[in-house]
């Protein structure tokens, strides 16, 4: 199989998005030697994001959002089948640089541990191109309490939470992951506020979302607890939807609740 992470990591930063983000076309070269995904996927997901106006809006926009992306999303049969499958996608892209939560994620991982937000859409088999903004959350007029330093994660989860794409962004913009610095919130951690992690180190269940960040010079799958404050430099991104109001369609960016 083809090393698909050095079609990002040999381009210079010139080549990248705002200088972090690898171009849907490069991409989309990377999901065709995932396993498992046919050229009818892709197709059927480029037709889908052309037709509804999703990738023209994310060209137009882009530069007014330095850390909007748009991701290729895999789905697989199950919720649990889509995570580990992106896991290993994210592992792959980083290597012995790799580094995840063994308590969380190393064994016993079965669909007892990993679950979707109640409401979130529930994709199966299929390839999705999916924007968000990895910044969102971070901005201080969005936090919970705008004196207090941070947010907490179960204020802003909406069905519109994003689930696995900020995984699979970590995996096909490993350069994004490599400039995460808890100094400020210019490229923050991101964690995934539409999946529920049951993290066996927690007294609560399904208390924990998954998350990516950079740790100790590895790019890290992680952990953060829904119900605490966390850093204001820590994103929770919501995908782009589309809102149908009479037999017009609109497009709506959400931060968090907003």
């Amino acid at each position: 199989m083809t090393d698909t992470s050095k079609l990002e990591t040999s381009k210079p930063a010139s080549d990248l998005i705002h200088g972090l983000f690898t171009p849907l076309a490069r991409k989309l070269e990377m999901v065709r030697n995932y396993p498992g995904v046919t050229q009818e996927m892709i197709a059927e997901a480029l037709d889908e994001a052309n037709v509804s106006g999703l990738l023209g809006r994310y060209e137009a926009e882009s530069p007014e959002y330095p850390r909007l992306d748009v991701v290729v999303t895999v789905y697989r049969e199950s919720v649990l089948a889509t995570f580990l499958y992106a896991r290993d996608r994210m592992r792959e892209a980083f290597g012995e640089g790799f580094s995840q939560w063994e308590h969380a994620y190393g064994e016993g991982v079965d669909e007892n541990r990993i679950r979707l937000l109640e409401g979130v859409p529930d994709h199966r088999n299929c390839v999705r191109i999916e924007v968000l903004d990895l910044r969102d959350c971070c901005e201080p007029q969005k936090r919970t309490l705008p004196e207090r330093d941070g947010y907490m994660p179960s204020a802003f989860r909406v069905p519109r939470s994003a689930t696995f794409a900020p995984i699979y962004a970590g995996a096909q913009s490993p350069r994004w992951v490599r400039q995460m610095s808890t100094a400020d919130d210019d490229v923050p951690w991101v964690i995934c506020g539409g999946i529920e992690l049951n993290d066996p180190c927690l007294d609560k269940l399904w208390g924990a979302l998954p998350g990516v960040r950079l740790f100790e010079g590895k790019a890290e799958l992680f952990a953060m607890k829904c119900d605490c404050w966390v850093y204001p430099n820590c994103a929770m991104p919501s995908l782009w939807t589309r809102e149908t109001v009479g037999t017009h369609h609109r497009y709506q960016f959400i931060y968090g609740k907003g």
